[in-house]
């Protein structure tokens, strides 16, 4: 394996050097890199903020998330509680599972929060679920073309778009940001190659203006556990991809502009227990070199939303063991983040 594996390498750096012309790359929701964050970051042109957005520092501070706490623990230990008899069942029929808790978890806590918040959050009444939408996106960068195509995650879309994360003071000194490469290995290391005719348009799914236009916020679910930098990378490619497609297919943007409006979305990523949330900003898309200003992007990995699932001895009554109001309170942030 590791002499396939290194065999495998020297193949791909030979062909991206030699004969990159010939090539295209494909990134799709199974996709795993060896980079994978910093992949993520050069292909997209994305430089990764460490300061969380202002307006984003405000209203989390202004959230209070006590009064939900035992909702959602209830939500939690009823759905794992379906989750547990689902797949005794499945096992007596001798059938694989994935984990189907962390959807009805996600559906449960959206619901709780437009019941609590939507009076003074009314922009919470005017969000759609879209379940995976489909896209294709095509860019070319570094002289290749990469393509990104796949439905992973559903969506909340609005009527009105998110504000920007970022002003223009901070888009203009990412010009000054120098991506971290991955050299000796070339960018699209570990991405499937292929040498056929590729669609030459972007796809989102969506035919004419749908109703609910702009893009809120992500959910991506994480069914298997992926290692941190593997599923952050996932989402904030689906992020570029998706937000990409709409300036190209929608607004009439075309590869090469700089964006005069910014475009921003949000992601949650979560596998019921432990959450990953992103801010991403699209300012440009001249992406064939590294010249020029920057997408930016913020990501923050809280600790668990609770430790562990245990049962009282004398009752026989589940309960969460250390339920963390602090990462309720980073999840209610992204949700609750006003449209203009």
């Amino acid at each position: 394996m590791l002499f396939q594996r290194v065999r495998s390498t020297f193949r791909l750096i030979r062909t991206y050097h030699e004969t990159k012309e010939e090539v295209s790359y494909v990134y799709h929701k199974f996709s795993k890199t060896l980079y994978a964050e910093q992949q993520a970051y050069l292909l997209t042109k994305t430089q990764r903020l460490q300061t969380m957005p202002t307006a984003v520092t405000k209203l989390r501070e202004s959230v209070e998330p006590k009064k939900l706490l035992p909702q959602f623990e209830q939500f939690v230990l009823e759905t794992k509680s379906y989750e547990s008899q689902l797949e005794l069942h499945k096992r007596k029929k001798k059938r694989k599972t994935a984990l189907e808790y962390p959807y009805g978890l996600m559906q449960n806590f959206f619901r709780a929060v437009v019941c609590s918040y939507a009076e003074k959050y009314p922009h919470l009444s005017e969000l759609c679920i879209v379940d995976q939408p489909f896209v294709t996106t095509i860019w070319e960068r570094y002289g290749s073309k990469v393509t990104m195509h796949g439905s992973q995650a559903s969506f909340l879309m609005g009527k009105t778009p998110l504000p920007r994360f970022y002003d223009q003071a901070v888009v203009d000194e990412s010009s000054n940001f120098e991506l971290e490469s991955v050299h000796p290995n070339p960018p699209f290391f570990d991405f499937a190659e292929t040498s056929e005719e590729l669609p030459q348009t972007c796809l989102s799914g969506f035919k004419g203006t749908p109703p609910f236009p702009h893009l809120h916020t992500m959910v991506l679910i994480d069914l298997f556990s992926w290692p941190e930098n593997q599923i952050v990378q996932k989402a904030m490619m689906y992020l570029f991809a998706h937000l990409t497609t709409d300036m190209v297919q929608r607004q009439g943007k075309q590869y090469g502009d700089v964006l005069d409006e910014p475009v921003a979305a949000q992601a949650i990523v979560t596998n019921g227990k432990r959450f990953h949330f992103i801010w991403y900003q699209l300012n440009t898309l001249d992406l064939k070199d590294d010249s020029g200003i920057k997408n930016l992007v913020y990501v923050e990995s809280p600790p668990w939303l609770y430790k562990k699932i245990k049962t009282k001895e004398d009752s026989n009554q589940k309960y969460l063991t250390e339920m963390r109001a602090e990462t309720l309170k980073q999840f209610l942030t992204p949700l609750l983040n006003k449209t203009n």
